[in-house]
């Protein structure tokens, strides 16, 4: 495991945990911890309060669902930094609104998951996220996945569109100043909105991705992408989909956007 997950105390007597599968990622039951003896840095033995499910698997995970926060990020600037603006996950209600987003080196938002918990042990799938009256600005010139500008990323290996890992986001009324093709990326996701979003072709940078695709999805479902606004000479215009059909995926007032 990575040096900064480790050594810390992770759970604490009447904490929430959930149990993880490791591969796929569903948060598959609960549990109240009763007790918690620290045996080193690495290890711990917890005490719970009924008796941990019968279908647990060999390198299944615990999510301490008392220790995640409700998340407002609002009026903010994010600026020249060579990795992510914001790294986010939480099971818990978030907003992203009204910032600023100016030349981060991989994508602006980044939402992932650790799946298998085999390095950082981050935080599981999200349930709430509201992405809006953002401005993104020449982003993710640098980095996966695929240089988009928002990612949604979670680790999970087995990829199945009926096992979704993230439910819940929306990505509304941004603008996207962008000089490459890539906009958004999305792995593993029910019920992703993409509305009312004006993107806008700069010219400070060249384009340079190898993904030559505005919005790539993969294993998603319920998807509503709504009155997509373009600017100038913007790269892509398409949709290219992966393990996933057109029914899992509406388009209205989109007549720029061509699905692959």
């Amino acid at each position: 495991m990575h040096g900064q997950s480790y050594g810390f105390n992770a759970f604490f007597s009447g904490d929430e945990i959930a149990f993880v599968r490791s591969k796929s990622m569903p948060r598959f039951a609960k549990g109240k911890v009763k007790s918690v003896e620290r045996n080193s840095d690495r290890e711990l033995t917890i005490l719970f309060e009924e008796a941990v499910p019968q279908n647990l698997e060999t390198n299944d995970c615990l999510e301490n669902m008392t220790w995640t926060p409700e998340v407002l990020i609002r009026g903010c600037n994010f600026t020249r930094t060579n990795t992510r603006g914001i790294l986010l996950t939480t099971p818990r209600k978030a907003t992203v609104e009204n910032n600023t987003f100016f030349r981060t080196g991989m994508s602006a938002i980044l939402i992932e998951a650790d799946a298998d918990a085999e390095g950082w042990f981050e935080s599981g799938p999200v349930r709430d996220v509201t992405i809006r009256n953002n401005e993104f600005i020449d982003c993710a010139y640098q980095g996966e996945p695929g240089n988009a500008v928002i990612a949604i990323n979670p680790s999970n290996k087995e990829t199945n569109v009926k096992l979704p890992v993230h439910f819940n986001i929306k990505i509304e009324n941004n603008i996207f100043r962008t000089f490459d093709y890539p906009v958004l990326y999305a792995k593993s996701t029910q019920r992703l909105i993409f509305s009312n979003n004006k993107i806008i072709r700069t010219h400070d940078l060249p384009p340079q991705s190898k993904n030559k695709v505005m919005l790539n999805l993969n294993a998603c479902s319920q998807v509503l992408i709504d009155s997509t606004k373009f600017e100038d000479d913007v790269l892509g215009r398409n949709i290219q989909l992966r393990n996933m059909s057109k029914s899992d995926i509406k388009l209205i007032k989109n007549d720029a956007l061509s699905i692959e």
